[in-house]
């Protein structure tokens, strides 16, 4: 027996209804003030807006750790850790090392606490900057640093540029002992002598980047041989290095990897560094840093400083 095709006027009938209903808009022409809201949310301009989003460990020898965060009123802040008691204080707070380095002459916004030692009743906190100051804790009772502080000429000086979408070189990782504010876009960070540092540069043209590198650099003492470095003065000793865009990027997820396992990137064996550099050149595949090497690299340079 022979059936037809329904018939389709009825389904016509039933989609020209659905179209009278819910009409069909054209696509939304994006106009210019989108663009502007879009931008605003963009990473380069949200860069800053959010303070202490991650904390990078320090640990002492009796297994506390300190770090350091930032205020609200944009000062730095250490605070102190005991993972094994759950407790959290603070080390100092701003105003209170002010009033404690004053009577030495020393500007407390200008001093950077450089390392935390374990002492009989308690810690010794070591500062840098304009001054080498040392402070006990819990009284913050603070005298000039019988640790001198390096001469300004055997320190490593690095010229840091920021204007945005242009020119972009700043630091990754490092300890810096201090700061000189050239202009709004200017400044200069200065390093002591054997400490490791990241300097990351970008820049771009109206064609897109121009360049991008990443260095890892050992600074150098006064009269020590080193490589050559724009905007690093003398130079350093360059344990790494890496140019364009895809291996800059490979290298600051190692460095968070790195940090993710609770390792200072500053603390990493040298070695590693320039173990990466050679594996990379060759195009093989580094190995990973991991706690059994460095606690192994920490030994050794107890043994061997």
């Amino acid at each position: 027996m022979y059936v037809s095709d329904p018939p389709l006027v009825p389904v016509r009938a039933a989609l020209l209804a659905c179209a009278a209903l819910f009409p069909i808009h054209a696509a939304h022409a994006l106009q210019a003030a989108d663009y502007q809201r879009a931008e605003r949310v963009h990473d380069s301009h949200l860069r800053g807006a959010l303070r202490n989003a991650s904390v990078l460990p320090h640990w002492l020898a009796d297994g506390r750790f300190w770090y350091e965060r930032e205020t609200t009123q944009g000062r730095r802040q250490a605070v102190l850790v005991d993972p094994v008691q759950a407790t959290r204080q603070i080390l100092f707070e701003p105003d209170a090392l002010d009033a404690a380095v004053a009577p030495l002459g020393a500007s407390g916004p200008r001093l950077r606490l450089n390392n935390v030692q374990v002492m009989d009743g308690g810690l010794r906190l070591q500062f840098n900057g304009e001054a080498a100051i040392s402070c006990q804790w819990p009284r913050l009772q603070c005298v000039p640093s019988q640790d001198a502080a390096p001469a300004a000429d055997a320190l490593t000086h690095v010229e840091l540029t920021w204007v945005e979408k242009k020119i972009e070189f700043w630091i990754r990782f490092g300890r810096e002992i201090a700061e000189q504010i050239l202009d709004r876009r200017r400044r200069v960070v200065s390093f002591a002598p054997d400490s490791v540092f990241t300097f990351v540069r970008w820049t771009s043209n109206d064609y897109g980047t121009a360049l991008s590198r990443l260095d890892i650099v050992r600074a150098v003492g006064a009269g020590e041989r080193c490589q050559t470095l724009p905007s690093v003065r003398p130079g350093g000793d360059i344990l790494l290095r890496a140019d364009g865009w895809p291996k800059v990027e490979r290298m600051l997820q190692r460095i968070d990897a790195i940090e993710a396992i609770g390792i200072d990137p500053v603390e990493v064996s040298p070695d590693h560094w320039r173990h990466v550099h050679n594996r990379l050149t060759a195009g093989e595949a580094p190995r990973a840093y991991d706690a059994q090497q460095h606690r192994a690299f920490l030994l050794r340079r107890r043994i061997m400083p």
